[in-house]
């Protein structure tokens, strides 16, 4: 019998950003949302049926023997039937670079015993409030890592494997995350890769699908819309820490991309749905 053995791995950081288990009702509008859309991963579940997302036509029925996963910035519906009757569990987190071609869009796992249990052990943890011991936070911490790289995983089944990206282009990727901050000026990128400035941009467009203007304009909302969940920092501070002139510059850009001001983002909290068109 021949042994297998994998000494290579994919690297992938994930970064929660929230989580919650509420009642539907203290949701804003009821949970009934024509369109919704965020830049960032989430994973919704409920304690009974009777509430739905909808995406493109196809509407899937929440229930306690599934979990959804939603890509980023995916369009869709919600709707509940049954407001104040059903317990929402909702994760919201951020994967980089992307672990999957997710163009099929919003995926329902089937829970079975095991998974079941991980996401129990969650709300548990959750319900029991992680912030008062920094063992129990760590705990917690460690429980919704695991419960999302489960779910990404096994996600991907159904979405198609992505290509691999260049290693230059996959350089610069990364070179542009820890740099978001700063100016990112073409040239600067090219060498990265070392590439002309010219060659750079076609292969950068070709694998990443937008420009790399395009592109770091999107990470750097994606990264302040992460800041925008708590409240550790101003929004000037953020405009500061994601490379924007100026806060005039950042509300400008943030609101042309996601539909909705950086201030409004934070304000509707726990529920930041966006309009799509």
């Amino acid at each position: 019998m021949t042994t297998a053995r994998i000494t290579s791995f994919s690297e992938f950081h994930v970064h929660p950003l929230v989580t919650s288990y509420i009642r539907l009702s203290a949701a804003t509008n009821r949970w009934n949302f024509p369109k919704a859309a965020a830049p960032y991963w989430r994973i919704y579940w409920n304690n009974r049926p009777g509430a739905c997302i909808s995406q493109g036509g196809r509407r899937i029925a929440l229930h306690p023997g599934i979990l959804a996963i939603i890509p980023p910035d995916a369009v869709f519906s919600t709707r509940c039937g049954i407001p104040g009757a059903i317990q929402h569990f909702y994760l919201h987190f951020h994967v980089h670079p992307l672990p999957a071609d997710t163009r099929a869009g919003i995926i329902a796992l089937k829970l079975e015993a095991p998974e079941r249990a991980m996401l129990e052990k969650v709300i548990r943890l959750l319900r029991a409030d992680p912030a008062r011991a920094g063992a129990s936070r760590t705990q917690f911490s460690l429980a919704v890592g695991c419960l999302i790289e489960w779910s990404l995983a096994s996600a991907a089944q159904a979405w198609r494997a992505a290509p691999a990206l260049d290693v230059r282009i996959l350089k610069v990727m990364r070179y542009i995350a820890d740099r978001l901050g700063s100016p990112l000026p073409h040239p600067d990128l090219a060498r990265q890769a070392d590439m002309s400035v010219t060659a750079f941009r076609t292969l950068f467009r070709e694998q990443a699908g937008q420009t790399p203007h395009a592109y770091i304009r999107a990470k750097r909302v994606e990264k302040a819309a992460q800041l925008l969940h708590t409240r550790d920092y101003s929004i000037k501070q953020i405009a500061e820490l994601t490379g924007f002139y100026d806060t005039h510059h950042f509300s400008r850009v943030f609101h042309r991309l996601q539909g909705i001001t950086p201030a409004e983002f934070r304000r509707l909290g726990e529920n930041p749905f966006v309009s799509a068109g």
